[in-house]
């Protein structure tokens, strides 16, 4: 991994939680398109709530511990 990388990294993880979803629905829209086809907004929204739920399950996991 690059340094370049590890650094967005470490920026995006010091990202509060909203703009962590927000960053990520931005650049899922910008990837190109894969081989099955280009994201369309649907899908493009479906991904963003399963982040948005995996980052609430590991909010909750560090509260509890």
């Amino acid at each position: 991994m690059s340094e370049t990388t590890i650094k967005l990294l470490a920026a995006f993880e010091a990202l509060p939680k909203e703009e962590k979803l927000s960053f990520l629905r931005e650049a899922f829209r910008r990837l190109p398109p894969l081989d099955s086809g280009a994201l369309n907004d649907e899908e493009v929204a479906r991904a963003g709530d399963e982040i948005a739920a995996m980052l609430e399950r590991e909010e909750n996991d560090s509260k509890a511990r």
